[in-house]
């Protein structure tokens, strides 16, 4: 029986069990110990990294795609698992690993202090090539144009259309490609093309996503200097987007609901205010409040989107009249009445489970 191998992030650990991912639900591991530690690294995509050999016979190429994201990418600790390979089936993923559908157990730990210090020496031992960059092999193109074309590959594997928004996270790490895709866009028929504020725009949902998942790396500070390198004119608006990240606790709050709520007329402004107050007496960290907030938000989306069009009008125009009797001056078909007593209902059962 084959031996197999399985890098992780995570250590100390008894049993792997399958995820989701772009293959399917499956627990991953390789013949190559090389790959399962690259692989252990705690972040990294198509957009930060390549990964690719040309045959069997050659070392494992990883070129660098952004400068500096070698050293977050894989500034971290690490495990590699080696598990028995009798579950496993060859899907042919591209990089010479196996998949179980099935929960592994563990046959034994191998602990990485740092997994990047661990790449360099694989490096000059000649197991794998790093390329840091601006360094690349001949296979990768100067002009980094294979990175769109794998973004439009990606939106047709999953059967989308070739808009924008497939490549706002391309110009979020590499602005530098902002006239070719705009070329692109007008290749293929459309006349909607990023420009220089989509830019600015595109930047702050990704400085949300840090704020909600400070363990997600969102690649800030790479991004802000290649945005800011290409396009100086844009230096003090995105400084200003990412002062967000040393707002208070309270003004985060505010932020998220204005961002979300603002300007919707099934929730008033004197609405908006009360929800505001409610979270901001919560204890709980903005991370945990504001993931709550979001995933309300989307159950109510999800169910207007059901609503036929004309009884949604009625109800906009419904939520707005105060109802005399109402000692906040609410009407009883505003969704986010609805939401707070979700809310507090919730805490209340907690606390009585307790």
């Amino acid at each position: 029986m084959q031996t197999l191998y399985h890098g992780s992030s995570q250590s100390d650990l008894t049993k792997l069990l399958p995820h989701q991912s772009t293959h399917g639900n499956f627990v991953y591991a390789t013949k190559n110990k090389e790959l399962a530690i690259i692989f252990s690294g705690r972040c990294g995509d198509d957009l930060t990294y390549t990964l690719f050999r040309n045959n069997d016979n050659e070392p494992w190429q990883v070129v660098e795609r952004i400068p500096g994201a070698f050293a977050k990418m894989f500034n971290n600790s690490s495990s590699i698992y080696t598990v028995p390979s009798l579950s496993f089936k060859d899907i042919h993923t591209g990089f010479s690993e196996f998949v179980s559908d099935v929960s592994v157990n563990i046959d034994s730990e191998e602990k990485i202090e740092n997994v990047y210090e661990k790449l360099k020496e694989l490096d000059k031992s000649g197991i794998i090539k790093l390329y840091h960059y601006p360094n690349r092999p001949k296979e990768i193109p100067v002009d980094d144009t294979d990175l769109i074309q794998k973004q439009i590959n990606q939106a047709n594997r999953n059967h989308q259309k070739v808009t924008k928004k497939t490549f706002r996270r391309l110009l979020y790490l590499h602005p530098n490609l902002f006239h070719l895709v705009n070329q692109k866009l007008l290749f293929i028929s459309s006349d909607d093309l990023f420009t220089k504020q989509d830019l600015v725009e595109n930047f702050e949902p990704f400085i949300l996503q840090q704020m909600l998942f400070p363990d997600r790396e969102q690649y800030l500070g790479l991004s802000t200097k290649a945005i800011t390198t290409t396009f100086p004119e844009l230096s003090s608006q995105i400084q200003e987007k990412l002062s967000l990240l040393d707002k208070s606790k309270s003004e985060q709050i505010d932020y998220l609901i204005d961002k979300l709520f603002k300007g919707n007329p099934s929730f008033p402004d004197s609405d908006l205010e009360h929800l505001k107050i409610y979270y901001q007496n919560d204890k709980r960290t903005f991370p945990e409040i504001g993931k709550e907030i979001i995933g309300q938000y989307e159950k109510i989306r999800k169910f207007e989107e059901k609503m036929p069009e004309k009884e949604k009008t009625e109800k906009n125009v419904r939520v707005l009249k105060k109802t005399p009797n109402s000692s906040l001056g609410f009407t009883n078909l505003t969704l986010l009445i609805i939401l707070i007593i979700i809310i507090i209902f919730s805490f209340i059962l907690v606390w009585f489970l307790k």
